[in-house]
């Protein structure tokens, strides 16, 4: 997933979440699940772990799109 980001008036980063495939086993998010069950006590289903980054740079929209 890919976003426009507000840093400034005048600038826009690129915001890219990446995480698994539908369909995929997220063993980061299993992990998680298990953490929140063990040590919070909570009964949580599911949780889906991502990793966002934030690009700030001069990028025209096919560079955007690439990346």
């Amino acid at each position: 997933m890919m976003d426009a980001c507000p840093l400034t008036r005048d600038r826009t980063a690129i915001r890219i979440e990446i995480g698994p495939r539908p369909g995929i086993r997220d063993a980061r998010g299993e992990a998680v699940t298990r953490q929140i069950r063990e040590f919070l006590g909570l009964s949580v289903r599911t949780t889906e772990v991502r990793d966002v980054y934030l690009i700030d740079a001069e990028l025209t929209s096919e560079e955007a799109e690439s990346v």
